[in-house]
């Protein structure tokens, strides 16, 4: 087959987001299986680039301009900048982005089928003016309107409300729309009123993220990597560190991730859970990392020897992927997509979502009472045999095929 990725996100240029990784992961994938994919991601210079690997080829497109330039010095004149940003952030963005990817498809036909974001409505103008030339699967990510929904940022902005609704659009037009989880599936189903939504995860890469067997040493290692922002659960995580270290003296926390203005107030989040520490008299356990680079981010893995993630909410977190991959079983929150990953008991452990005092208790258990080392080949084992590169990537395929014949 001839596949085209739509993805404005693509290491290394453009991030290695959830949507990055998951095209990257996946493209790759295609191509050891004997297909053609061609990625059309984000130019962040303003001219065509193309990168070619075999049978990968990787253009990145500069955005379109989507009205003329008197148009937009009028709107500049009646608008205050707060709304010019807005704007321009949200559905101009959206315009400028899918109007270069519908002249892209309208000169380059020939596609068996195109794959896209929910996020960021990348394939809008090709959908709104039927030029998309082969069938098109939508895969959820994470849409505006719940990642503001999670970050209690709910906004009635005319711009955002407009990006939310070019979303929507885009997702209910697909000829088919899959999603990494049932429990997002079921989130999109029950907001927009559709059904048929298939369950695909996505595939991580094992070959990176190498299994490392534990080894008995001093004191507990618990990581938690993700960004120290309210929504990753990063409150609940530090009121429950006390309560780890109440049964657990010899427990350590490493921290890895960026700061973010999330916590009360817009204030540093950083910040305030090193002031909490300090007042429970605990700092001397934890260490901020700070953000590592993927390149550099698996030896954290593997030399702890549980990993916390307290998440609000999340689809299928690639932090979890990742380290159950390198041996490192998880303790993390009893919502979203996490209970689709994890074997409680087997490989991992679940706690009630919000809840630092089920938290302690469940890393309490893991510290003294488990086999971590069998558990971590277990959850080596459950990564290879459900979200490999290869496994994702056949099923995929054989997906892609049904909806092609329809």
């Amino acid at each position: 087959m001839k596949i085209c990725l739509i993805s404005e996100e693509y290491p290394p240029e453009t991030g290695w987001g959830g949507i990055g990784t998951h095209t990257l992961n996946l493209a790759h994938a295609l191509v050891d299986l004997g297909h053609k994919v061609q990625v059309l991601s984000k130019s962040v210079d303003g001219k065509l680039h193309t990168m070619e690997q075999g049978a990968l080829t990787v253009y990145r497109l500069p955005e379109r301009p989507v009205a003329p330039d008197y148009l937009l010095a009028a709107l500049r004149k009646v608008s205050s900048a707060r709304v010019l940003s807005s704007f321009d952030e949200y559905p101009l963005r959206a315009f400028r982005r899918s109007s270069a990817v519908m002249e892209w498809l309208v000169r380059h036909p020939g596609y068996d089928i195109i794959e896209a974001p929910d996020y960021g409505a990348e394939t809008f103008r090709c959908q709104m003016f039927s030029r998309t030339g082969a069938p098109l699967v939508v895969k959820l990510h994470t849409p505006l309107f719940l990642t503001q929904r999670l970050n209690g940022t709910p906004s009635e902005d005319s711009a955002v409300t407009l990006r939310k609704w070019m979303e929507r659009y885009c997702i209910i037009n697909a000829t088919k729309i899959i999603s990494p989880t049932r429990s997002l599936a079921n989130i999109i189903s029950d907001e927009f009123k559709i059904d048929g939504i298939e369950v695909l995860p996505n595939c991580i890469d094992t070959d990176f993220f190498s299994f490392k067997p534990k080894e008995p040493h001093g004191d507990f290692t618990f990581m938690y990597a993700g960004r120290l922002e309210r929504r990753k659960g990063v409150e609940v995580l530090a009121q429950a560190v006390p309560l780890i270290l109440k049964e657990v003296p010899h427990a350590r926390f490493r921290l890895v991730g960026r700061d973010t203005p999330t916590a009360e107030g817009g204030g540093s989040m950083l910040e305030w859970m090193k002031e909490h520490f300090l007042r429970e008299n605990v700092a001397d356990r934890v260490e901020f990392v700070g953000e590592i680079p993927r390149s550099g981010i698996v030896p954290y893995f593997q030399q702890a020897d549980a990993c916390i993630l307290p998440s609000l909410w999340e689809n299928l977190p690639y932090t979890c992927l990742e380290s159950m991959a390198c041996g490192t079983p998880v303790v993390a929150s009893r919502c979203g997509g996490f209970p689709e990953i994890i074997s409680e008991g087997a490989d991992g452990l679940l706690f009630g979502s919000g809840d630092p005092a089920e938290l302690a208790a469940k890393a309490a258990e893991i510290a003294l009472h488990s086999d971590v080392a069998a558990m971590g080949k277990r959850a080596r084992q459950a990564i290879e045999e459900r979200f490999g590169q290869r496994v994702v990537a056949e099923r995929t395929v054989e997906l892609y095929r049904k909806v092609i014949n329809g």
